[in-house]
């Protein structure tokens, strides 16, 4: 006998909206929408020197110096045409200025020419980077052993640039709100004006920004025509005008921006991002025909400021912040009418606590150091609580990795409590680790996160989180799995001819389904099932896939039930073939570690620290998963639910995780991020296949990247 197992299926969502109406009446529904991902990067541009102040040439030297400053009295900052460079710099020199005694001059540059600045030493530093636009400016300027830039650390928040419509032109034509709604040359022509004729316009940006537009408007064969605005605050007054008419318009603009605060916005979607899109197209010369990448924003700083000018350049390296704390900045700036410098001043006011750790040095994250630091004291909660969905296993072995020596287990309480390690060394805190499942009457992890604050995050289905969002907020900051493992089987004997679900129904084979769900609602839409297969008596497992002969296939999780059935279950004790829901098109993220939507605010510090130490844990773990899942195994042993966990299925279930690719890298090089654009259309299938209302969410509202660390992957 297996004992307990999953159940095949979760709720279906309108029933988990009634499951949570309850801790919604207790609870509130405060929502901080997450800013996401975002902006642009400046092309052709002037030689070095073009727009600078010729009083900002050489940085005043003093080889007197008896401050502790070093030799180098004057720090000179780059700031690009653009508000969220302009913040960044204010903040760094009210800081420099009025915390280390330095004197500071800003020079106004466009982002391409700042490089050869730097490396001559006219400019300091530039405190915001948008990688996508300057692939070559990094290999001739830091790889090069003979230039003097340095990759300078992250600077926290993770940009987008992105096609946007306002949302009430996708109210009224919901075609537009993808790419493929401008191949009608009727729809496009609404966006038509005297300059563009019949052609749509496509207001673009500062000439000099990174723009792809068109080439993706001419590979894509779309009837639109770019128009360039000529500066961000030309795009701004544009929106406002067609917003105040309510016209249509399509624009270039970028996250994080305080604009999303002040209008309602549709990210029209573009085909998919893949580096092999933008590698094809340097091959062929003809651009790009998919969406922009998103931008790990960084900073670069002379390397000689190290000598000259050290307590300046440990600041700058360690400054570090959020989206939310920019976007705050800018929606001073663009709405409340404040000066750059007031809104700065006025960040600084209200977060001491944030730029005190850069005065040490203490606050940044090197792009080669992927951990980040490693010390969470007094900056996270101890213990630390993560909530699971079920009971041990090895899909969870990236969080139970996170739990170091001299851990002790409560029996009762169904948890294992430890140090927190990062990469095997402790971090200050503890980590307390809660199965889900029987232990918590199969409630799922948002509601409880909302019915015991202790809980600081824990895993989450995307559908669910979408469906219960205006009752108990939650924001996913990690992606554990890149594939749902939920999958169906079928024995190949039986049916030689299916390949996948959708030849299932060519047989009229029964799938064994057990409680309803959403991803059942997206098959009959898209006509992979018919009802008339469907079987959702939720049956125990084996007996009636067994007993049915492999007359039947059966929903299950692909990182398990395969190897019980042929390896644990005499009975059957042969091969199934499997094929993962993913692989249908319902491409959820499925056990995304989610926090209360506030706390994606007020523990941002927290966040920005424990989430790549999370990321380099999943990392870590499939490099090397016997000791962690040794404590897996004991705490099954030992907590004694029913639920039946052998050494062959752990191990089987990390090499499926790996050959699958259910955990581990996306598109890119990055374990744990999220893609916006599935998100969208995630939220698109929910929207159109269930009666879950998500109107006025966006995907930023759902999941972020502001905390990951692209740098970490496997």
């Amino acid at each position: 006998m297996l004992g307990m197992m999953r159940s095949n299926g979760l709720f279906r969502i309108g029933v988990l909206i009634a499951a949570l109406a309850l801790v919604a009446a207790a609870c509130g529904s405060d929502d901080e929408p997450d800013p996401g991902t975002i902006p642009p990067v400046a092309a052709e541009t002037p030689d070095a020197g073009d727009d600078m102040d010729t009083d900002a040439g050489m940085d005043d030297m003093d080889t007197g110096d008896d401050t502790g400053l070093g030799s180098q009295s004057t720090i000179t900052l780059a700031v690009n045409p653009w508000n969220g460079s302009a913040a960044n710099v204010a903040v760094a020199a009210q800081l420099l200025e009025n915390e280390l005694g330095y004197d500071v001059e800003i020079v106004e540059i466009d982002e391409n020419s700042q490089w050869a600045a730097i490396n001559t030493g006219d400019i300091s530093a530039s405190l915001e980077v948008w990688p996508s636009g300057h692939a070559d400016n990094v290999i001739d300027f830091i790889d090069n052993p003979d230039a003097n830039v340095d990759h300078a650390g992250l600077l926290g928040p993770v940009g987008k640039i992105g096609w946007f419509i306002p949302t009430y032109m996708v109210d009224r034509h919901p075609e537009l709100a993808t790419w493929e709604g401008f191949t009608d040359p009727d729809l496009a022509g609404l966006f038509a004006t005297a300059e563009t004729g019949d052609l749509g316009q496509f207001l673009g940006g500062d000439p000099s920004f990174v723009q792809y537009d068109e080439d993706i408007i001419n590979n894509l064969g779309l009837h639109l025509q770019v128009v360039y605005a000529g500066s961000e605050a030309a795009i701004l007054a544009a929106v406002d005008s067609a917003y105040s008419r309510q016209d249509p318009i399509l624009v270039y603009l970028w996250t994080p921006h305080s604009a999303f605060n002040q209008y309602d916005l549709t990210n029209v979607l573009l085909p998919e991002f893949s580096d092999a899109c933008y590698e094809q197209a340097n091959i062929d010369s003809g651009g790009v025909n998919c969406d922009y990448p998103a931008d790990v924003l960084f900073k670069i700083i002379d390397a000689n400021l190290a000598q000259n000018a050290p307590a300046a350049d440990s600041f700058l390296r360690a400054m570090n912040y959020t989206s939310a704390d920019q976007i705050a900045m800018l929606a001073d700036i663009e709405t409340n009418g404040m000066s750059v410098d007031d809104a700065a001043a006025a960040w600084i006011a209200n977060n001491e606590a944030t730029w005190s750790a850069w005065l040490d040095g203490s606050g940044g994250a090197a792009m080669d150091d992927p951990m980040m630091a490693t010390s969470l004291a007094g900056i996270c909660p101890s213990p630390l609580v993560i909530q699971l969905d079920w009971e041990p296993e090895s899909e969870h072995g990236g969080i139970y990795e996170l739990v170091g020596d001299g851990y002790v287990i409560d029996n009762n309480a169904k948890s294992v409590r430890g140090p927190l390690v990062a990469h095997g060394e402790e971090t200050g805190i503890d980590v307390e680790v809660r199965i889900g499942g029987f232990a918590v009457g199969f409630q799922p992890v948002q509601s409880l996160l909302y019915q015991d604050q202790d809980i600081f995050m824990g895993f989450v289905r995307a559908s669910e989180a979408m469906a219960s969002y205006s009752d108990v907020p939650i924001v996913s900051v990690m992606a554990t799995f890149e594939k749902s493992a939920f999958g169906v089987y079928w024995d190949p004997a039986t049916y030689p001819n299916v390949n996948d679900i959708a030849d299932l129904k060519d047989e009229g084979a029964t799938i064994l389904l057990g409680r309803p769900d959403v991803f059942q609602d997206y098959w009959l839409a898209e006509g992979i099932m018919d009802e008339s297969q469907m079987d959702l008596t939720d049956q125990p497992k084996p007996a009636a896939f067994i007993g049915a002969g492999g007359s039947v296939a059966e929903a299950g999780f692909a990182t398990a039930e395969p190897y019980i059935y042929e390896v644990e279950v005499s009975e059957w004790g042969k091969p199934v073939k499997t094929q993962l829901i993913h692989d249908t098109g319902f491409r959820e993220y499925f056990q995304a570690l989610g926090v209360r939507a506030d706390d994606a605010v007020s523990h941002a510090d927290c966040l920005r620290h424990l989430v790549p130490i999370i990321q380099q844990a999943h990392v870590d773990f499939l490099n090397d998963p016997v000791e962690t899942n040794n404590l897996i195994l004991e705490l099954v042993d030992t907590y004694d639910t029913g639920w039946v966990y052998t050494q062959g299925v752990a191990d089987f279930a990390v090499r499926t995780m790996l050959e699958l690719g259910i955990m581990g890298n996306g598109d890119n090089d990055t374990l744990g991020d999220f893609d916006m654009a599935r998100v969208r259309e995630l939220m698109d299938i929910i929207d159109r296949v269930s009666d879950a209302d998500i109107s006025g969410l966006d995907p930023e509202d759902l999941v972020t990247n502001e905390f990951i660390d692209f740098s970490i992957g496997r």
